[in-house]
């Protein structure tokens, strides 16, 4: 199997030519995965990476990323401390390795079970930890009157995964329908998936490197 940024720069430069509108940003992508690859830790070059070559939006934030990652111990200690939503599942929302909240949810296929079994990646680490399917990750609701999903006709392998009581959502990538699909860069791509839950009143609590 490739190594995880091979696998996720071949998806970006596929989805890049399937979806004109998301082009920019999954260049972007790529090139940050390059410095990923050659195991580049100095947030600073991230940055400048940010300023020189991401979208203008990323250039206006290049500072508050910055002040953001010199604050990272900090913020990774207090995530770590917290223990996730006060569901009965009593599952942490946060990574269980470094305390980062998650970029996507991943759908795998149970076939012991006859279901899906539902993961979330984590945004820094990339680990992936079980998390329950009828739950919010933000704030633990687990009516599932009150957690609905949507998808558009275009990309039926990736879903909003919303919450009515918080307002927050995540999207998931259900890799049962598409399983040559990467997660971090199919969120990414998906940007009218961004638009149409922005549309309906939800906020995602972690924006991606487009904005959104």
């Amino acid at each position: 199997m490739k190594p995880l940024w091979e696998r996720r720069r071949i998806r970006a430069e596929e989805l890049a030519e399937r979806w004109p509108e998301a082009a920019e940003v999954l260049r972007f992508y790529g090139l940050v995965l390059r410095l990923q690859d050659q195991g580049v830790s100095d947030p600073a070059a991230y940055v400048r990476l940010a300023r020189e070559e991401g979208p203008p939006e990323l250039e206006k934030k290049a500072r508050e990323l910055l002040d953001a990652l010199a604050r990272q111990p900090e913020r990774v200690r207090a995530a770590a401390a917290w223990t996730g939503p006060r569901a009965s599942s009593a599952v942490p929302a946060r990574c269980p390795h470094c305390g980062a909240p998650p970029a996507v949810g991943v759908l795998r296929d149970d076939p012991d079970a006859q279901a899906l079994r539902r993961f979330l990646l984590c945004s820094e680490c990339a680990l992936e930890w079980e998390f329950p399917r009828v739950v919010c990750p933000d704030c633990g609701e687990e009516k599932a009157e009150r957690l609905p999903r949507f998808a558009e006709s275009g990309t039926p392998w990736i879903r909003v995964e919303a919450c009515d009581a918080c307002k927050a959502y995540l999207k998931a990538v259900d890799l049962s329908r598409e399983p040559s699909a990467e997660p971090a860069v199919d969120e990414l791509a998906s940007l009218a998936l961004d638009l149409a839950a922005r549309s309906r009143g939800y906020a995602k609590r972690l924006p991606n490197l487009s904005g959104l």
